[in-house]
């Protein structure tokens, strides 16, 4: 099992497949912007998409943080290009289909797909702030006050 991630502990790297073929690494994003990694469950439920109509509907106001916004999940690539015109998406949506990534953010739930958890990377590549529990009513705002800098926010995991 992994550790847990706590706020102020450096990001796990990763390298992985977007949704339009390109390899897309945290690295990209060093010392240029701020990162929300929102890892959600499946491409085809309902209130993963839900979730990702929400991010998608704020993107201008990541933009005007200097935030890149990126969702992962354990589905492939052809999922993601579905999801991604299903729910009109406008970020990147990349695919951690050897659920590498997953398990190092320690979302990686016994029957092999993805909890829900977002992260958010401050331009050195530490974690800012922490998000295992997701309540839909209010993450958005959570993840945009910190950004804002509303200080170091994390809450622990729900046990399975």
């Amino acid at each position: 099992m992994t550790a847990q991630l706590k706020v102020g502990d450096r990001a796990p790297a990763f390298t992985l497949k977007c949704n339009d073929g390109r390899l897309i690494s945290l690295a990209d994003f060093a010392g240029q912007k701020q990162v929300v990694l929102f890892f959600y469950s499946k491409d085809s439920s309902p209130s993963d998409a839900a979730e990702a109509r929400q991010f998608r509907d704020a993107l201008d106001r990541f933009k005007a943080m200097n935030t890149e916004l990126i969702g992962i999940s354990v589905d492939d690539i052809l999922s993601h290009r579905v999801f991604e015109k299903e729910n009109n998406l406008n970020f990147l949506l990349l695919s951690d289909t050897t659920k590498i990534v997953t398990q190092q953010y320690a979302l990686l739930r016994r029957e092999g797909y993805g909890s829900r958890g977002t992260f958010v990377v401050d331009k050195q590549g530490l974690l800012k702030a922490i998000f295992y529990q997701i309540k839909p009513e209010t993450h958005l705002e959570e993840v945009i006050k910190s950004l804002k800098g509303g200080g170091a926010i994390s809450n622990l995991p729900k046990l399975n």
